[in-house]
């Protein structure tokens, strides 16, 4: 499986849809991420609420070095008014990473204030293809703290499994994981998340298995999320045709993140293998090698 069509499937996934564009001698090219949601905090009384239906859209101007940024949908409770803003020609830098930063002080629609609204953008790409990272929190009103999630995001890392009650290790990079929440799924104050393991393994001999963890569900804060769940169940498939396999059952299984950084976590599969994982941003050597 080529790198370029794992990212091609990627995108979809990711909800973002993305236009190059040359406007004479400058290049340009705007996103529109809508598969996002805000996590808003209201600072006077320490509430944390999940609202759907914001968009954000990022009209670069790679020539320039500058972008339009646009928020639109902007409701600071799921019954709120909702607000459209923007701020046009904002220089951005690069960091040591060659991800995209800016900052903007301030933004005013007449109504609602955004103050230090901070932006960071990984784009992980070959060609046109691309499942990019966006990290962006502000605050409105100096009341409200806003952090925007991505509903899905992959991560790659270093995946140790031991087979218990021996002392077998066995570790792989080529195991890379989709982190995907639905926001519109909660339970009890938690958001149904899902969790997909790609060329899965936890022995040498085993045959790479794509599985699925469908059912998991997340305590979410502007700063990061959790997961405890003592059982979940585990399919292949897909998320639109799952079948269950019995068999890989999990316990014990843990999970915690920052969204736009890493994920790290620990589970015990089949009753006899304990795999945990540490994963961040970066492709791993084993997974582009596996992929070219």
């Amino acid at each position: 499986m080529k790198i370029t069509k794992f990212l091609l499937a990627a995108l979809a996934v990711i909800g973002l849809t993305s236009c190059l564009d040359s406007d004479g001698n400058e290049q340009t090219r705007t996103d529109n991420l809508v598969q996002v949601f805000n996590l808003v905090e209201d600072t006077q009384s320490g509430k944390t609420q999940v609202v759907n239906g914001v968009s954000y859209t990022m009209e670069f101007n790679f020539t320039k070095q500058t972008i339009n940024f646009a928020i639109n949908g902007l409701q600071l409770s799921p019954t709120s008014p909702a607000y459209t803003l923007s701020a046009m020609n904002v220089k951005y830098e690069f960091n040591t990473k060659g991800e995209v930063l800016f900052t903007i002080p301030n933004m005013n629609n007449g109504v609602c204030t955004i103050t230090n609204l901070k932006f960071r953008y990984r784009e992980r790409s070959t060609g046109l293809q691309f499942i990019p990272v966006y990290d962006i929190t502000y605050t409105v009103n100096g009341t409200y703290n806003v952090r925007a999630v991505q509903t899905s995001t992959f991560f790659f890392g270093e995946t140790k499994t031991s087979i218990i009650g021996t002392e077998d290790l066995f570790t792989t990079d080529k195991t890379y994981y989709c982190v995907v929440f639905e926001p519109t799924s909660v339970k009890d104050g938690k958001v149904l998340t899902r969790l997909f393991m790609y060329n899965a393994k936890f022995a040498p001999k085993m045959p790479a298995m794509n599985l699925m963890l469908m059912e998991l569900y997340s305590e979410m804060t502007k700063d990061g999320f959790t997961v405890d769940a003592p059982m979940a169940k585990v399919y292949t498939g897909s998320p639109q045709n799952p079948k269950e396999e019995p068999d890989y059952i999990v316990t014990n299984f843990t999970m915690e993140g920052d969204y736009a950084n890493s994920v790290k976590f620990d589970y015990t599969a089949a009753g006899r293998f304990k795999s945990s994982a540490e994963c961040g941003l970066d492709f791993t050597p084993g997974l582009l090698e596996s992929l070219n």
